[in-house]
């Protein structure tokens, strides 16, 4: 009995532990005006927002890299999200 409860600690903590590792960068920070807005400019629909696909002159692509927050070549929707928000009033 005592086996079986060290058991269910020892998973009821890897379950906390796995939940505080997930990564926050994957989960959408856009609300729905802005889901909208980046959906336009994802014209792949890719969930991803690549140089490629934005016109010459946006804001976004002359700033593409500060805005990359994980480096890795697109703006995701959490990424975008983190734009809006700074952009100021």
């Amino acid at each position: 009995m005592k086996r079986i409860h060290l058991v269910s600690l020892a998973f009821a903590g890897a379950v906390v532990l796995a939940g505080c590792a997930s990564n926050d960068i994957d989960k959408p920070m856009t609300n729905q005006g802005e889901e909208k807005h980046f959906n336009i400019m994802d014209r792949s629909k890719d969930g991803y927002i690549t140089k490629d696909e934005l016109e010459a002159g946006n804001e976004l692509l002359i700033s593409f890299e500060a805005h990359d927050l994980n480096g890795d070549g697109r703006i995701s929707e959490h990424e975008f999200g983190e734009y809006i928000a700074n952009i100021p009033d």
